[in-house]
């Protein structure tokens, strides 16, 4: 499939203005698909694509530069080696709870987490040029956000500075990012119950003293990992 340049009506077969395509299908995956431009996903506004489809993956789609359309009932989607814009995309999607970006990425389109108010998990991995995660992404959008995970980015050296206002985030996990040097200064979400970090070398301190909470569990913990070595911390330790 790899000359495949356009996806159009004929691929899920609609044939009328009032189309329903693919009613029932819950997940749709497309991988390897190195000379996709174009996915047109309506005839016109009448038509009804993928109703019901709950998960998409769209996998090593390096020049897919198409919008995402309204799926309503869409819950995860997975992007690797795909195009920024696919991410402008994502407010049309009312339903998803889980994005998983994996791309080598230099920088997050701007404001694209302004409407995923839903969003419950997000993963950004091997963006290996990507170098900051700025407020103006949006990350203070994400009230419902629970888990938060950052792995294989190497040149990453600051993590959104509102962090802590994300009090929904119960786990929080940062691997794999070597130039990492710090936490915020304003500190940690409130409600986090797990941190994990590995592989940060150039991390000089746990974020412990600050963190924006007076009644963190007991049972939370921290686990962090320096090359081989894991240590396990209560939080009450980390703020006395």
């Amino acid at each position: 499939m790899n000359g495949i340049k356009s996806v159009g009506p004929e691929f899920y077969g609609a044939s009328s203005s009032s189309a329903k395509t693919f009613p029932s299908l819950e997940t749709l995956r497309f991988e390897e698909m190195m000379e996709w431009e174009d996915w047109v996903f309506f005839i016109d506004n009448e038509s009804q694509g993928f109703p019901n489809l709950e998960v998409l993956c769209l996998l090593k789609c390096p020049k897919l530069a198409s919008a995402l359309p309204t799926l309503p009932s869409l819950r995860k989607l997975e992007l690797e080696d795909c195009d920024e814009m696919l991410l402008t995309g994502i407010s049309c999607l009312p339903s998803l709870l889980s994005l998983n970006v994996i791309s080598n990425l230099t920088r997050l389109p701007e404001g694209f987490l302004h409407q995923v108010t839903t969003l419950k998990e997000l993963r950004i991995a091997h963006c290996s040029n990507l170098s900051t995660l700025s407020n103006q992404v949006g990350f203070e959008c994400l009230s419902m956000l629970e888990r938060f995970e950052i792995s294989c980015c190497q040149r990453l050296m600051a993590l959104p500075p509102g962090l802590y206002k994300l009090t929904s985030i119960r786990m929080l996990r940062i691997d794999g990012c070597p130039s990492l040097v710090s936490f915020p200064d304003m500190g940690l979400p409130s409600m986090l119950t797990q941190l994990i970090v590995e592989e940060c070398e150039a991390l000089q301190s746990l974020p412990g003293v600050t963190m924006h909470s007076s009644s963190c569990s007991t049972d939370a913990h921290h686990e962090v990992s320096s090359e081989a070595a894991y240590f396990q911390l209560s939080t009450n330790n980390l703020l006395s």
